[in-house]
């Protein structure tokens, strides 16, 4: 499943790299969106299927 996930990782930030922005803002507001969600949202393998900042809150109140 991480081989999955690593190579659809992969493809969406090379798909994001070709996408053409009108603006610097636009672009920004993407770029943030996209980490928001890598690092809040989305489930890792490793950390027992919590996002990162799921787990290092775990990892501060324990």
């Amino acid at each position: 499943m991480a081989g999955y996930h690593e190579h659809f990782v992969r493809r969406a930030n090379a798909a994001q790299r070709r996408q053409r922005f009108k603006t610097r803002r636009q672009a920004k507001d993407e770029i943030v969106a996209w980490l928001l969600w890598y690092n809040s949202a989305r489930l890792h393998s490793t950390l027992g299927y919590v996002s990162p900042m799921q787990f290092e809150r775990n990892r501060l109140a324990a």
